[in-house]
């Protein structure tokens, strides 16, 4: 199967897509959003920070590296909202 190049193609994570769109759409577009996803290995977070890239790239960000963390362990993941809530004024979590 080939990866989905739009949020239309992706089948499944309907509720997260949808959210995602709609921060964007209430931000007026990528500029200050950050997201953080998280769930089990698997379920597409990869493919929608790609995809969320796309968008801001369409938008003409720079986007050099999307960054991947593997938060396996309460300590390293608070310290990485910790840091996400100081860099976006309204940060957008999805997932379990």
């Amino acid at each position: 199967m080939k990866k989905p190049q739009a949020f239309n193609q992706v089948i499944g994570n309907g509720v997260a897509i949808e959210r995602i769109k709609r921060e964007i759409a209430d931000n007026n577009g990528l500029p200050g959003c950050v997201f953080f996803l998280q769930g089990e290995t698997g379920n597409g977070k990869s493919m929608m920070a790609d995809l969320i890239a796309d968008l801001a790239r369409a938008e003409g960000a720079d986007i050099h590296d999307e960054e991947q963390i593997d938060c396996n362990n309460d300590e390293k993941i608070a310290w990485y909202l910790d840091t996400i809530k100081s860099l976006a004024t309204k940060p957008t979590f999805i997932g379990g």
